[in-house]
């Protein structure tokens, strides 16, 4: 697990070659994979917009979060 970047709230966002993605808010890690909209659990970079949206590149494409 790498830590890659803090977003626009301070939450920390580590990726995984192997496990997905992590939230540190501060408080509690959160783990984000398939079930949650990932394309692969395979991820490589993460990149935040200035609309707050995550862009995850993993080993099958490209992945878009966007707090709900």
């Amino acid at each position: 697990m790498r830590p890659r970047i803090i977003d626009q709230e301070g939450r920390i966002w580590a990726i995984s070659e192997t496990a997905g993605v992590y939230i540190y808010d501060g408080d509690t890690w959160t783990q984000l994979g398939t079930a949650d909209g990932l394309v692969s659990e395979t991820v490589f970079d993460v990149h935040q917009t200035r609309d707050g949206s995550l862009w995850f590149a993993t080993d099958q494409g490209v992945s878009r979060y966007t707090r709900p």
